[in-house]
């Protein structure tokens, strides 16, 4: 997107970050900042590429299953950091990581 239409600039902008991730991921997203520090596919730092908070299994799924809840998509073993670049090749299988299946097996809490 665009930053001459990201965020506030947006016409559609109502502040703040939607509730359809549920509670919980904007602090998830700021510890795998913290933690990862770079994208975790090709190394780059940042400096010329935004980083963005990848799902390795994407919320849609837990959205769709009624024994998950929402928040568990936001667990970090199923968080990853890449960069603006690597991320849409992750989001349409060019770049894989290993499932943390688990997380599909537990009950809702």
């Amino acid at each position: 997107m665009s930053e001459s239409t990201a965020g506030d600039a947006n016409p559609n902008w109502r502040g703040g970050y939607s509730n359809r991730y549920g509670s919980g991921w904007s602090v998830m997203r700021e510890r795998i900042r913290e933690r990862d520090k770079e994208c975790q596919h090709c190394g780059h730092g940042g400096s010329d590429r935004r980083l963005e908070v990848h799902h390795i299994v994407p919320v849609r799924v837990f959205r769709s299953a009624d024994e998950l809840a929402i928040e568990d998509a936001h667990r970090a073993e199923n968080l990853v950091l890449l960069c603006n670049r690597c991320h849409p090749r992750a989001d349409h299988g060019a770049i894989e990581f290993e499932e943390p299946v688990e997380i599909l097996f537990e009950a809702k809490r």
